[in-house]
């Protein structure tokens, strides 16, 4: 646990000058062993570190309880064990455990496969690939029933576990096109809807780690969906159910994660003996970088930004905030803490894409949307720097070139989702 530092002691052997001994002669002897220059300013910066947090600690004392704040998070039931022993079992399907042409159909897919074997699967072949994949349908279908699963670092120290994470999800996945190809429907769209709820389970309140992992895995499948991919389960009331258990509030929850993270980083540093305790050198692309400038720079920042803004944190996609933070980031460390800023809400915007396009196609299957654009563009223009490409048999959409936060972030690159229509009713 995140404990913390006694400052009264600290304080105490200030007073009395270092610790040194009434009427004793000083020394120039010194006990300390020499330093290269790299552990001294190492150790300067450790220093410094210790003072910010214990200064935040003492302006925001809920900074100093991440703990607390994590309990407070997870419910009465949560899975944490559970979730890493079936991911750990899983890495015998991993791709690069064989070259067996099962492990190719159920970890990269059809189209891999007859392009690794030139030839296209066959039934037997299917089934065996479900065979050895049963396990993890299993441990979905029990992982859903537990209330919460608190399985990340909010500061990307699990990157060992990722690897066995990431293989659990991708059998989960790579099993439903196979469940569709044998005709066993029902059971596609229970994995499918268990996937969705296990997914809605990770700790994503307190940590961009899971958020990380969240969006990847929804937004993989809700565009999959919404581009007619997995067709027969774009509708299915199982699944469509299990969806909604994703939703959330994104600016609430932006809000929420900024301040708790923050928590995080100052409880870590006040725990650490030396800077690298705080941020792992490696991370994963599923886990939270550190940050671009180093810790002190960062909590720095996120404390000026505490300052500002009544809720500690900004609305992300409110102009006027957003600009103060990226001038706060400026001069707390410069442009590398506005593009992370930016990123984040890059990221953020981009989940909202996401969600369109699978409201998209649901308002197509209710009515074709080719006769309804009115209700079609209403929802697009409620999602920012959105812009849409029609045409009869689909809706393209995309985050606009000059949306702000493609540039602050330093990546003009953004990602097109196509949402399948359905043809004219009339």
């Amino acid at each position: 646990m995140r404990n913390r530092l006694c400052i009264l002691s600290l304080a105490l052997l200030a007073a009395c000058g270092g610790g040194e001994p009434a009427n004793q002669p000083a020394t120039n002897a010194s006990t300390e062993p020499d330093l290269s220059e790299e552990e001294f300013f190492a150790q300067e910066r450790m220093k410094n570190l210790k003072r910010i947090a214990n200064e935040a600690v003492q302006k925001y004392p809920e900074l100093g309880e991440y703990d607390k704040m994590v309990a407070r998070a997870k419910a009465k039931l949560d899975g944490r064990d559970a979730f890493l022993a079936a991911a750990m079992r899983s890495a015998e399907l991993s791709w690069d455990a064989g070259d067996e042409p099962w492990r190719s159909l159920l970890m990269h897919g059809e189209q891999v496969y007859e392009a690794n074997f030139d030839e296209k699967p066959t039934a037997v072949l299917r089934q065996e690939a479900l065979s050895r994949s049963a396990s993890v349908a299993a441990a979905m279908d029990e992982l859903r029933f537990y209330d919460s699963l608190f399985v990340f670092s909010s500061i990307g120290k699990e990157h060992e576990r990722i690897k066995h994470i990431l293989t659990f999800f991708m059998a989960a996945g790579g099993r439903l096109p196979l469940l569709l190809a044998t005709e066993k429907h029902t059971a596609a769209a229970r994995e499918l809807a268990n996937l969705f709820e296990v997914v809605a389970r990770l700790d994503w309140q307190v940590n961009t780690s899971a958020q990380l992992w969240k969006r990847s895995l929804a937004g993989t499948y809700l565009s999959n969906l919404a581009a007619g991919g997995l067709a027969p389960l774009q509708h299915d009331a199982v699944v469509v159910s299990a969806v909604e258990q994703l939703r959330e509030d994104t600016a609430r929850g932006f809000k929420r994660r900024w301040w708790v993270e923050l928590a995080d980083a100052v409880c870590a540093v006040k725990k650490a003996e030396k800077p690298d305790d705080i941020w792992p050198k490696e991370t994963s692309f599923f886990a939270p970088p550190a940050p671009s400038t180093g810790a002190y720079e960062w909590i720095d920042f996120r404390l000026r930004v505490a300052d500002e803004f009544p809720e500690h944190a900004p609305d992300p996609f409110d102009p006027d905030q957003y600009n103060r933070v990226l001038k706060i980031a400026g001069e707390a460390g410069g442009r590398s803490l506005a593009e992370d800023f930016a990123w984040l809400v890059r990221s953020t915007l981009e989940a909202q894409q996401v969600w369109l396009a699978w409201d998209l196609c649901q308002a197509d299957h209710k009515e074709p949307l080719i006769d309804n654009r009115e209700m079609a563009e209403k929802l697009i223009r409620a999602v920012p720097y959105m812009t849409a490409e029609w045409s009869e048999a689909e809706i393209k959409l995309s985050i606009a070139k000059d949306c702000p936060y493609l540039a602050d972030s330093g990546n003009l690159f953004t990602r097109t989702i196509t949402v399948k229509l359905r043809p004219s009713a009339k």
